[in-house]
Formats: C-alpha cells, sequence, structure tokens
C-alpha cells in the first residue's frame, strides 16, 4: 500500500537540478502526479515524460511558484521539493508507514544539509537536533505529537521540504505560501502546525538540502530583500493571536532567533531600516505575549 502523493518542484534556471531530481522521483515510483512549475526561467524547461509542467510568465519567486503547484493537485497528499534537492530512500519506508496511518494532516521528518556534511555530520544542524531531543523525538520513527511536542517542533527551521501534508487540509485552512521575495515559506511552517488536528513525526532522514553559499543566490542576499522577514513574522503574529499562550512563547523564540540569525552579514545600507522595523515587530510582539530574549539559535 502506497500513499497517494505528489511532488511539487518549482525551479528557476537549474535545469540540471530540475532533472535530476525529477529522474529520481520517476525511479522512486513514490509520486502519482509530479508537478514542475517553471517561474519564468530565461530558458523555458522542456515537456518531461510523467511531469506535469507549468510555465508561469513571469518571475514571481519560490512561494508563487508552489502555490501553483498546489492548484494542479489532484493527489490525497502532496511534498514540496527544491530543484537541487535530493530525494533520498527513507522516505519510501516513511510512505509505507503512512498510507496506513488515516487522517492525518502533516508529517514532519527529517533531513539532511550539505552545511553539516561539511564538517563531517550527516544530517541536520544542531539547532533542529537540539528541538527534536527536547521533545523527545530523536528515535521517533513514527509518533503523533502531543501539543507540547508541537510547539517545541514549530520553531525548528521553517522548510517546506520536510514536511508531508494533507491537501485536503491544506485547501480547507487556504494555507498557501507567501508571495514574497525570501522567507515565503515562514508563514506555511507555522500555519501547518499550529492549524493541523494530527501532526505526526519522524526521525528518517528522508531528503537531502543543498545550502549555497554564494551571494548570488537568492537566499543569502543580505540587502533590502531581507527586510521582508517583517512581513512574514509579523503575518505569523497576528494569526497566532487568537490561539493559547504556549504558541506566542514559541513563536517569540523563534522569532527572536531568527531576526538575530537575519541581521548577520546585512548590508550596511539596509542595517538602520532592518533595525527600525525589527525594534517595531518586537513592540507589536507584546500585544500577544512578553518580547523574548534574544537568541543565537540560527
Amino acid at each position: 500500500m502506497r500513499l497517494d502523493l505528489a511532488l511539487v518542484i518549482p525551479v528557476h534556471d537549474d535545469l540540471p537540478g530540475l532533472t535530476r531530481l525529477v529522474g529520481e522521483a520517476r525511479q522512486s515510483g513514490l509520486f502519482r502526479q509530479i508537478i514542475v512549475v517553471d517561474d519564468a526561467s530565461p530558458l523555458p524547461v522542456p515537456a518531461m515524460e510523467g511531469v506535469t509542467l507549468c510555465r508561469l510568465p513571469d518571475n514571481r519567486g519560490a512561494g508563487a511558484a508552489r502555490n501553483a503547484g498546489l492548484d494542479l493537485v489532484d493527489c490525497t497528499h502532496v511534498l514540496f521539493f527544491d530543484a537541487d534537492d535530493t530525494l533520498l530512500p527513507e522516505l519510501s519506508r516513511l510512505t509505507e508507514h503512512l498510507a496506513e496511518t488515516p487522517n492525518f494532516d502533516l508529517c514532519q521528518f527529517k533531513y539532511a544539509q550539505s552545511s553539516e556534511l561539511r564538517h563531517g555530520h550527516w544530517g541536520q544542524p544542531d539547532y533542529d537536533e537540539a528541538v527534536w531531543a527536547e521533545a523527545g523525538l530523536s528515535l521517533a520513527r513514527h509518533k503523533v505529537l502531543s501539543p507540547a511536542q508541537r510547539h517545541l517542533i514549530a520553531q525548528t527551521a521553517n522548510y517546506p521540504w520536510n514536511k508531508i501534508c494533507r491537501t485536503e487540509f491544506l485547501r480547507a485552512e487556504g494555507i498557501r505560501f507567501m508571495e514574497i521575495p525570501l522567507h515565503n515559506d515562514l508563514a506555511f511552517h507555522w500555519r501547518v502546525l499550529s492549524r493541523a488536528k494530527t501532526v505526526i513525526a519522524s526521525d528518517r532522514i528522508c531528503t537531502y538540502h543543498r545550502v549555497h553559499t554564494g551571494r548570488a543566490h537568492l537566499t543569502n542576499r543580505r540587502g533590502h530583500e531581507r527586510l521582508c522577514v517583517f512581513d512574514a513574522l509579523d503575518t505569523v503574529r497576528r494569526e497566532l493571536a487568537p490561539l493559547d499562550p504556549d504558541w506566542h512563547a514559541a513563536f517569540a523564540a523563534f522569532a527572536s532567533a531568527l531576526v538575530t540569525w537575519a541581521r548577520q552579514g546585512l548590508d550596511e545600507a539596509s542595517l538602520d531600516r532592518f533595525d527600525r522595523l525589527s525594534e517595531q515587530f518586537f513592540e507589536n510582539m507584546k500585544e500577544t505575549g512578553s518580547p523574548p530574549a534574544r537568541s543565537d539559535k540560527f
């Protein structure tokens, strides 16, 4: 028995990575649908066998591309990968278990990251491992999370490619990615974890994520694009406001760590604006809980 699973891949100007990932996905036999959203690549992605291809006329970013892909999903569950991610064999074992688990809205699994491999470690960064350990999930092959564990897991890095979501849950809750240059997956991360009725955690490492180091790569930009982190954070702050204080505390810790990380290496021309936005954001946090202590988690 297999999970009825779709894979959505946003791509912009990375045909080699996309071709490799699509090949892995087809060979795995795990996906009934493989959906590629070409975010207006300079050289358009060609048609590929067994792939639903959607081309956006303008470059709108990964959030918009994932949303366009989600609109095309007709499987019961969906997974979002980036074109440079690698599908690992443990995903097959995980989906076998999930196929026997009715009515789950979200499964968050572990990942391996290239920055860790460069230091001789296979797996997640220390900050995410520490959260899993604090939640008692270091050896959780397949575990339904308690509310307290969900508050903790929400403080892990906000990635889309370590989550399998039930499609109708996303649609019923109106859960989408933000369409901003950076941090477009931040709200998605908090929305799925705070709104899901049943969340499963698995310590199976199911994907390998490459961390790029060059400033030319969008996720490494340290100019004005980075300021949109406050758009994402303030959106989540407002959405969590009606929830219980444990969610406010978890988000406060997460936000403090992320803001500290985002400021590091920021272009000098953007620092004053960043600091003003940061001060305003933490003032607004008082509406939903005590302002958090600063952290160097990220």
